[in-house]
């Protein structure tokens, strides 16, 4: 079973199996140091690749890591766009992998949330990039402007369960909020606030295209 445990206030490991002699990072019993120095681990996911993939929250960077050797890698670095305040809770959230990842269908996306200089503030954006050649390109900005906080972004900050997109965190609003975006990306869902209105749902959020 793997796990994020924090190793210093801006470091972390992941860990699954028995431990790995002179780490310097003491690991629970029947667990080994996987990858150490990783900078607030967000999301957590194991891809069809054989990869855990992994965001960053203060280190903006998306990483790749193979369980059996420990390589990371880095997929994506956002350093320049995407914002994080110090001790706070923004910065990159969460992801998601396109449910035909993989496959050879022509749909290896990844999808990432972010927070970001917005109109009027740090705001939090979802955007969905094409994996290819070791990275992640092609940046196509589905939703824009959603809300940021330093405090909590739980709700606008992960990807939930949704029609053609992989879990990726789960609250309680994202959930409920989960077939509000159907009116604006037909095949989406993600976290938005807002009152229905002549059959469509009124956000703060823009939509920039579908899924």
């Amino acid at each position: 079973m793997l796990r994020v445990f924090a190793a210093a206030a801006t470091a972390a490991s992941v860990v699954a199996g028995p431990a790995v002699p002179g780490s310097g990072v003491t690991s629970a019993p029947g667990t080994r140091i996987v990858a150490t120095g990783l900078k607030d681990p967000y999301e957590l996911i194991m891809g069809p690749d054989g990869y855990l993939w992994l965001t960053e929250k203060s280190g903006l960077t998306v990483k790749r890591i193979k369980p059996d050797t420990g390589l990371v890698s880095t997929a994506l670095d956002l350093t320049g766009q995407a914002r994080h305040t110090p001790m706070s809770k923004d910065g990159v959230l969460g992801l998601a992998l396109h449910p035909d990842f993989g496959k050879g269908r022509g749909t290896d996306h990844v999808y990432l949330s972010y927070t970001y200089k917005g109109r009027d503030g740090n705001k939090t954006k979802l955007t969905r990039y094409t994996w290819a050649d070791g990275k992640l390109t092609g940046a196509h900005d589905i939703l824009t402007e959603l809300p940021s906080s330093i405090d909590q972004n739980t709700t606008h900050g992960s990807i939930p369960l949704g029609c053609g997109i992989s879990r990726s965190g789960s609250t309680k609003g994202a959930r409920t909020a989960n077939g509000r975006c159907r009116w604006c990306c037909p095949g989406l869902a993600v976290p938005l606030t807002g009152r229905r209105r002549s059959g469509r749902w009124s956000t703060s959020a823009r939509c920039c295209g579908h899924f």
